[in-house]
């Protein structure tokens, strides 16, 4: 795949340029360095302005260089300021290089042939494509191999456009979850957006109908919406149960916080009477959830985890609640991500 996080881009462009295969290396050298998620961004952006500097794969290009270099610095920090990235930036922005304005042609390994054009900032890019080329607009502040991946992305969104119907693959099983109170299944939708669909405590994620970019579709991509779907479906539960049982138990507290924390699940401020509760506890059965709501209410009145709490404990939720809070079943299996 053009975009993929497990794929080191800077070691197999350096495996390439050992070959000698500069075309294929700066290839992948600009796919490195516009994936800002990956560990290697830096160094692919240091060694596209080395190879527009010494004109390995493309025309000798200084100032385009000097745009690279740049980047890798904003991004590396001092620590490649103070190296030879720093050094190559200085030298030439001392030289007052101007920017080619001519149109540009770029063959890419992966693409094929890329037609450039240089545009003011105030104009939009653009992407044109025929089946024999890709012809980009491109910013003037940016180098203007950044903006091939504007180019990518139309290339993919062709084969979306191209797809057989029916579900990616990265739709399957291993997406559903069934807990108490939340069920997640995956299906795909009808708009180019992200969205849901409930039913009690049914829920639905549903996709892109079809995706604007592969990255949209990335399995990480669905974990992340899954993962606020379920949030959303924990802040609207454990607001409600935990007004039910403060109701029933006369247990009071003034705000409640729904919060995102895999090892502190929840607290009580007894100054504010502010409860908090991590929604990954939508995860636990049904009498785990509330034993930790009455644990927490139990605080409004007792501090520590001495007998008097416990004997409070068991007083306010009764004998279930507290062997189920006694057992350390919340201890002993800590919430998961989705």
């Amino acid at each position: 795949m053009i975009f993929d996080r497990d794929v080191d881009f800077f070691e197999l462009a350096h495996a390439a340029h050992k070959r000698q295969e500069y075309d294929k290396a700066i290839a992948l050298l600009r796919r490195g360095a516009v994936m800002w998620y990956s560990s290697r961004y830096t160094s692919c952006a240091a060694w596209l302005g080395h190879y527009h500097e010494q004109g390995y794969g493309v025309r000798r290009d200084p100032y385009t260089a000097m745009q690279w270099f740049e980047i890798a610095i904003k991004r590396g920090g001092k620590r490649v300021e103070e190296g030879w990235v720093g050094e190559r930036y200085r030298a030439l922005k001392a030289q007052n290089l101007a920017p080619r304005l001519e149109p540009i042609e770029l063959y890419d390994s992966y693409i094929g042939l890329i037609k450039l054009t240089r545009v003011p900032r105030r104009e939009r890019d653009e992407v044109r494509f025929t089946d024999s080329e890709v012809r980009v607009k491109y910013y003037d502040n940016w180098p203007y191999d950044f903006s091939v991946v504007l180019a990518w992305q139309v290339v993919l969104k062709r084969a979306e456009e191209r797809q057989a119907d029916g579900l990616p693959e990265v739709i399957d099983e291993s997406f559903r979850r069934d807990y108490d109170h939340f069920h997640l299944r995956i299906a795909r939708g009808t708009t180019s957006a992200y969205g849901h669909r409930c039913e009690g405590d049914s829920y639905t994620l549903l996709l892109p109908a079809r995706a604007n970019c592969h990255e949209q579709l990335t399995r990480e991509a669905i974990i992340r919406h899954a993962m606020r779907l379920m949030r959303k479906a924990a802040e609207s539960y454990l607001a409600r149960r935990s007004a039910e049982i403060s109701k029933s138990s006369g247990l009071n507290y003034k705000s409640l916080k729904i919060g995102s924390g895999m090892h502190t699940i929840g607290y009580f401020i007894r100054a504010f009477k502010l409860m908090y509760l991590s929604w990954h506890v939508m995860k636990f059965p049904h009498i785990y959830i509330d034993s930790l709501i009455y644990h927490e209410l139990c605080h409004s009145l007792v501090s520590g985890h001495n007998s008097d709490f416990y004997n409070t404990l068991r007083r306010y939720g009764g004998e279930e609640i507290y062997i189920a809070d006694k057992n350390f079943w919340l201890k002993n299996n800590p919430p998961k991500t989705i």
